[in-house]
């Protein structure tokens, strides 16, 4: 028997992933999680991820920032990253 979707156990609580890298992207759904220690690693997945797939976009200085907002909108944590280009190395291909 499959649960009503908006069905949540008395020990999860739903947390929101929120990015923002010069543009915001907010969660609207959210996910139900066992804990804050969840949510911490699911935002450190997230930024692996995020990186992984950025190609240059990290690397043009703009600051990215994850954090997590509770149920009631209160951010528990939060993980910036930023970048700084190595000016003294030579373009790819121009040496």
């Amino acid at each position: 028997m499959r649960r009503p979707r908006d069905w949540t156990l008395p020990f999860m609580k739903r947390y929101f992933l929120n990015f923002t890298n010069g543009a915001e992207y907010l969660d609207q759904e959210g996910t139900e999680l066992a804990s804050l220690d969840e949510a911490r690693a699911q935002a450190a997945i997230f930024c692996a991820e995020a990186l992984r797939d950025a190609d240059r976009a990290f690397w043009s200085g703009e600051p990215w920032r994850v954090w997590v907002t509770d149920e009631h909108g209160a951010t528990v944590c939060t993980i910036n990253l930023s970048s700084t280009p190595d000016l003294t190395l030579s373009p790819a291909g121009s040496d």
